[in-house]
């Protein structure tokens, strides 16, 4: 980047915008551009392939083709020695891209859904000379483009829109740009209400691209310094605008200035989507998704946006003194995992301070001297878990030859719920159990507020922070069994206590522990969802998994192969 790297031109100052589409950037970008140090274009990836260049306008109102202003940049970038391609359409060449066709790209230079397949990969096709002078052409272009709107515009920072959430990881590297990311997060019930809205496409997706466009920029914002990564909530944008402004203008090291002043009409010249044509004349939420949403939607995108098992949440806050268990004598035979099993445990983790797994039941009585044991579970809507489940065997168990006719009547699915609280399919018998116990229980639909009152009235030490984890690719076979009467009905029939006693928790057991919090439960959860950075306790959970690992699974090993079960224990 020779311009930019030369001493007599400082570099750009330039704020990037990662996460999902539709969660307010165009007004974000539009309020910051009316700031007198600040301009934007909207997304400085270009025009989309959708645009019609006989028609498409500039938000000056001329036709983009016509515009002077974006003639202007266009001679001007080709000064600089990296022009940009203005004029076309399917993204400029500041996007980095190297086919025409997206799952290339996606393989190339996209993530992989997964930290370490993209190191590998970047460390070795990242290499190659093609994929290098592509990230460095939209380095270069980019450049360009900032510092020519820059010039025209008389401003000191470039506010570029694009939602690609590895934008940032490639410009981080570009010798004339002076990075800062906020990461924009609109609720994902209003996002997906959006994505719904402007693309077609059905609720499962949509709550899956909200997760992995957010999962995905928080993944890239890990490699950032604290003072160049900013999380901002589009709730908090348009609920406290003046306030929420001031901490992003403190951010990106300009004055604040008042919001009304942010609200003047300006002439701009953005390309994105239609609101660039209006301007903002006042900021307000767009909540049309508590309209347009059905209960079946609100759970669907409850489980795929907020899918994280507690489980998780408890490696996060424990780390190695944390461990997954299973019974001794084999994962899925019966009894359930016992105190014997508890005492081998005990020996390799003397710290131990929680456990967790699918065999820990609530009817088996756990005893350790000088131990108080504090049970908790969740609990999620019974007809829904049940499809969902039946899902699941297909999906990741690969059982092509399971029938739901036949899965169905099978006893451990069946009430699954209830049996595992309290050993029977007798809603009373687990109801006992809670109350002997003093378990806390959660509902999945409510997990924010579940885990606020978990740490508060249970756990005080928890490390509540999360990010979704274990989420289903698609949920079209368990929504076919939902919407077909003749299964929904055998589903119902087969879950009566499971009902009944989910029943009671949302309607006795919980609103009793949203009484025992107070009345600022509600703002508590708010200013967690606010607060929260979500992500996990990666030393944790890296501790977590060694201990796992190298200990714990060889021990269990040992001890399975070694004479029947009689004859090797777990060392002392």
């Amino acid at each position: 980047m020779r311009d930019a790297s030369d001493d007599t031109l400082p570099p750009v100052r330039y704020v990037s915008m990662p996460g999902s589409p539709y969660t307010g950037s165009t007004l974000l970008g539009m309020l910051m551009a009316n700031h007198p140090a600040c301009t934007s274009i909207g997304a400085a990836t270009g025009l989309t392939a959708k645009v019609d260049l006989d028609t498409y306008l500039c938000s000056c109102g001329l036709l983009f083709t016509e515009c002077c202003f974006w003639h202007r940049i266009a001679r001007r970038t080709e000064e600089l020695g990296y022009p940009v391609t203005v004029f076309k359409t399917n993204f400029w060449n500041t996007h980095v891209r190297v086919s025409g066709r997206r799952w290339l790209n996606g393989v190339v230079v996209s993530s992989l859904g997964n930290p370490s397949l993209t190191a590998i990969r970047d460390a070795t096709v990242g290499r190659t000379p093609l994929v290098r002078r592509r990230v460095s052409e939209a380095r270069a272009t980019t450049w360009s483009l900032a510092r020519s709107i820059l010039e025209e515009t008389g401003r000191s920072v470039f506010v570029d829109t694009a939602r690609d959430h590895q934008r940032p990881r490639y410009l981080a590297g570009a010798p004339g740009l002076r990075l800062k990311v906020i990461h924009l997060v609109r609720d994902p019930r209003g996002n997906v209400a959006s994505i719904i809205k402007h693309t077609g496409v059905d609720v499962g997706h949509a709550a899956r691209q909200w997760r992995h466009y957010n999962v995905e920029a928080d993944r890239v914002g890990r490699s950032f310094p604290r003072g160049a990564w900013m999380r901002l909530h589009y709730e908090e944008l348009c609920s406290q605008p003046q306030e929420t402004l001031e901490r992003v203008a403190r951010f990106i090291g300009v004055e604040p200035i008042p919001v009304s002043d942010h609200l003047q009409p300006s002439e701009h010249h953005v390309i994105g989507n239609s609101m660039r044509l209006s301007g903002v004349g006042a900021i307000r939420e767009d909540r049309s998704w508590m309209e347009r949403l059905s209960d079946g939607d609100l759970r669907v995108i409850a489980r795929v946006t907020g899918g994280t098992t507690v489980r998780y949440i408890l490696r996060s806050s424990y780390g190695a003194r944390h461990c997954d268990v299973e019974p001794w004598h084999g994962a899925w035979t019966d009894p359930p995992f016992s105190t014997p099993d508890l005492q081998r445990v005990r020996r390799l983790y003397p710290r131990l301070t929680s456990i967790a797994g699918h065999r820990v039941s609530g009817y088996i009585d756990l005893e350790e001297p000088g131990t108080e044991f504090r049970y908790l579970t969740f609990l999620r809507e019974p007809i829904a878990l049940c499809a969902s489940r039946f899902q699941y065997r297909l999906d990741h168990r690969k059982r092509t030859d399971l029938s739901f006719e036949a899965w169905i009547q099978k006893d451990w699915v069946r009430n699954a719920q209830t049996q595992r609280i309290g050993g029977t399919a007798d809603a009373n018998e687990a109801i006992s159990v809670i109350s002997r116990k003093e378990m806390f229980v959660g509902v999945t639909e409510a997990f924010d507020r579940s885990i606020v009152l978990l740490r508060a009235l249970r756990a005080p030490d928890l490390d509540i922070r999360y990010a979704p984890v274990n989420v289903a690719k698609s949920s079209r076979i368990a929504k076919d069994l939902l919407d077909d009467p003749r299964t929904r009905a055998m589903i119902v029939e087969a879950n009566q206590a499971d009902l009944e006693l989910y029943r009671h928790v949302k309607e006795e057991l919980f609103p009793a522990m949203e009484r025992g919090y107070g009345p600022s439960l509600a703002d508590s959860v708010a200013a967690f969802r606010d607060g929260q950075a979500k992500r996990f306790n990666r030393r944790h959970l890296a501790m977590y998994g060694l201990k796992q690992r190298l200990v714990l699974q060889p021990a269990m090993k040992l001890y399975r192969r070694s004479s029947r079960h009689d004859v090797v224990d777990v060392p002392h």
